[in-house]
């Protein structure tokens, strides 16, 4: 793996943004390798030894889950009028792990939606720069109008 900006890894870790990270730094709250941490330094995430708080900062392992959503739940993380998400139907494991809809899908709309607490993938198939393919079918009870379509 590449080095990596310290505030970076941290802010990958679950250690809040970057901004926060670097916060962190500033106090001299982070070692690297048994020294106090300086804001600005790179590090090799699989060889340096980060230390917050007494104790070593590791990215949480990554987790990709392809779902089948059903018509009539929610995707989202919550919602405010007591309707399942697809957060409701996942194993409580899989929720703590902190996985995320990549995308959305209508409330009466079924289909594979990936969920996951991988940043950067989610990212990658969220962003419109990326161009990430999607194909819908549709299957209707009748043929739409003009203005429908």
């Amino acid at each position: 793996m590449a080095r990596e900006r310290l505030q970076k890894y941290l802010a990958r870790c679950g250690h809040g943004s970057r901004r926060r990270a670097e916060l962190l730094i500033e106090k001299g709250l982070v070692r690297v390798n048994g020294e106090v941490a300086e804001l600005g330094i790179s590090i090799d995430p699989v060889k340096d030894e980060v230390v917050l708080h007494g104790e070593t900062v590791q990215p949480p392992t990554t987790l990709t889950v392809m779902f089948h959503k059903t018509a009539g739940t929610i995707t989202s993380t919550h919602d405010t009028h007591d309707r399942l998400t697809v957060m409701d139907m996942l194993p409580k494991r899989v929720v703590d792990a902190g996985v995320l809809p990549a995308g959305r899908l209508d409330l009466e709309t079924e289909g594979l939606l990936i969920m996951t607490n991988d940043g950067d993938l989610l990212h990658r198939i969220t962003h419109p720069r990326y161009r990430c393919h999607k194909e819908y079918f549709v299957v209707l009870s009748r043929a739409p109008s003009e203005r429908v379509l």
